[in-house]
């Protein structure tokens, strides 16, 4: 472990794991989102958005005027030249028809969505993490069936190599035993660069070069929920949490406010002036009113820009609703469904294709088999449990999914 990585998961309150301890999908997820930079700058966003808040509250600052006039530009002193006045005043804008609440309420909806921008951001994180690390255990036993296979295709080589020897089996057999070596070979180099990148995307996420494949603890299949009929509800339970669903709606808030502001500013915000005057020798007070006359400038046409904006929220809102109620109810019918697949998969399929592999290989062990039979066997075999891996692969993925759009899992 290198002392940089040290420094971060010390500051980050992350529990380091020695590669014998192993390390399971919640903590793989926990210190992925921890150290993802796009959470870092997702969080970033929200202060920003918060001294943006703080900031439409303040009231504008106060104009101080201080003048002088009738200064004098000659030495020439006549007694109709006119004395030197002086001003001194303060002006003051007031916002009128709720102007300053409504940039407020803009603001507070800019920090809404940056806060469910960032917990995408970590829902986002999670899925991709538990994503890799699927790929690399699924991958991992992969490579443990085609070594297995490999093991006892090697067994049957030599086998048949001694019949050619002693002129029992034609060399032509034994060559098929050894093609179907190569190909293992073949897709054992394949399964290992698979894995490689794997990996490399999991160190990459956790910041921890020394990851291997062997300390991956393959996680529990998530179970489904069984009754389908209550798919709707729970996808409008997990809707209402999601948070692309709960930034459109602070969108469709800051939207409105925005509205509402534009049509506040039709409203002219007057400008209150008081001071001191001397004049002629005579001190008086000073005070005034200034209010801008909306004849040339109405503000019409942001007050229009605002109504369209106003109905492309409304509109897309509709439409991520739309997709996110077709995602969320596809991930739970693909959930269900891998899930029943991988759970059927050792009694439908690999307990009968390993009883032809038995029979084959005790056929052939004495003198009987077809060897092209036995070749297919294996095939067969190896296939069938590479399938029943992939579609454990699915379920546990699209029900880590589930767990983590529904909030199961800490982030």
């Amino acid at each position: 472990m290198n002392f940089g990585l040290l420094l971060i998961c010390l500051h980050s309150g992350l529990v380091l794991i020695s590669p014998a301890a192993g390390l399971d999908i919640a903590t793989a997820i926990s210190r992925a989102v921890q150290l993802a930079p796009e959470l870092r700058a997702a969080e970033e966003r929200i202060a920003s958005a918060q001294g943006q808040w703080y900031q439409a509250g303040r009231w504008q600052n106060p104009v101080a005027e201080l003048r002088g006039e009738n200064w004098r530009i000659s030495s020439d002193l006549r007694a109709d030249n006119p004395a030197l006045d002086f001003f001194a005043t303060i002006s003051q804008l007031f916002e009128l028809g709720g102007k300053r609440d409504a940039r407020r309420a803009i603001a507070w909806a800019g920090i809404d969505f940056a806060r469910e921008q960032a917990r995408f951001v970590r829902q986002q994180m999670a899925v991709a993490t538990a994503s890799v690390f699927l790929n690399a255990v699924r991958v991992r036993e992969e490579l443990q069936v085609v070594a297995e296979s490999t093991e006892t295709v090697t067994v049957l080589h030599e086998i048949a190599r001694r019949r050619v020897t002693e002129g029992r089996l034609a060399e032509a057999e034994q060559r098929k035993l050894q093609a179907e070596l190569g190909r293992l070979a073949t897709l054992a180099a394949e399964l290992e660069a698979n894995q490689s990148v794997a990996l490399q995307q999991l160190r990459q996420l956790l910041r921890e070069p020394e990851i291997e494949a062997a300390v991956l603890v393959a996680p529990t299949l998530p179970t489904p929920p069984v009754d389908s009929s209550q798919d709707s509800a729970l996808v409008e339970q997990v809707l209402q949490r999601h948070p692309e669903y709960r930034a459109v709606l602070a969108e469709k808030e800051r939207a409105q406010h925005t509205l509402e502001l534009e049509q506040a500013r039709r409203i002219p915000d007057p400008t209150i002036t008081g001071g001191y005057k001397r004049t002629d020798h005579r001190d008086t007070l000073v005070a005034a009113v200034v209010i801008p006359i909306p004849v040339f400038d109405t503000n019409w046409g942001n007050v229009q820009k605002a109504t369209a904006e106003v109905a492309a929220a409304n509109a897309g809102a509709e439409a991520i609703v739309i997709r996110l109620r077709n995602e969320l109810l596809g991930l739970l019918t693909r959930w269900r469904s891998s899930a029943a697949r991988a759970r059927a998969a050792q009694q439908e399929m690999v307990e009968p294709a390993a009883s032809v592999r038995r029979a084959a290989q005790v056929a052939f062990r004495e003198g009987s088999g077809d060897l092209l039979a036995l070749v297919d066997a294996e095939r067969v075999y190896l296939e069938v449990r590479r399938s029943a891996l992939a579609s454990w692969a699915e379920a546990t993925l699209a029900g880590q999914t589930w767990l983590i759009l529904r909030g199961d899992v800490e982030l």
